[in-house]
């Protein structure tokens, strides 16, 4: 199978003002996500993101669910990806971001962006849960969010490359 094709933000934008402004295609795409990513449904349904706040809980499904809507518009059915491939990439995404001496989040994440695919993606997951004052986001939320998604985009750049 070839590579993903790389999903711009003008595709990430006019999914984000789909899934904001209808609650149906919100539910549609989760609905989508359960039957066709049970591995991803239950990484996400985990007891370590009991961590974050019941706002912070639901921004990470919304986020995660104009992403993969996003990568599905862009490059059609994702195949389904497994646990292991999830936890092995969020395994070694903690690795990284840990080793960073960074205070504040943009920098922290900074490094994640070198020869990245999916940048445009990962530029919006990081903007949108960037803690700030009028963010529902903390730093830690902000960490947890930030790597399971990627974690989750990792794989499905895997299972879908060339590899």
């Amino acid at each position: 199978m070839a590579s993903l094709k790389f999903v711009p933000e003008s595709d990430i934008e006019e999914i984000l003002i789909k899934v904001d402004e209808s609650d149906k295609y919100y539910e549609s795409v989760l609905e989508e996500i359960a039957r066709t990513q049970p591995a991803v449904t239950s990484f996400l349904n985990e007891e370590n993101f009991q961590l974050l706040t019941e706002e912070e809980y639901e921004m990470m499904w919304f986020v995660f669910a104009i992403i993969f809507n996003s990568m599905e518009a862009v490059n059609g059915d994702l195949g389904e990806i497994s646990m292991d491939l999830i936890t092995k990439n969020e395994e070694s995404n903690w690795e990284k971001m840990n080793e960073s001496s960074a205070a504040n989040f943009y920098d922290k994440v900074s490094i994640f962006f070198e020869n990245y695919e999916q940048e445009d993606l990962l530029a919006f997951l990081e903007d949108i849960i960037t803690p700030d004052e009028d963010s529902p986001i903390s730093k830690v939320g902000a960490e947890i969010i930030f790597i399971s998604l990627k974690s989750i985009m990792d794989s499905f750049i895997k299972e879908n490359g060339d590899n």
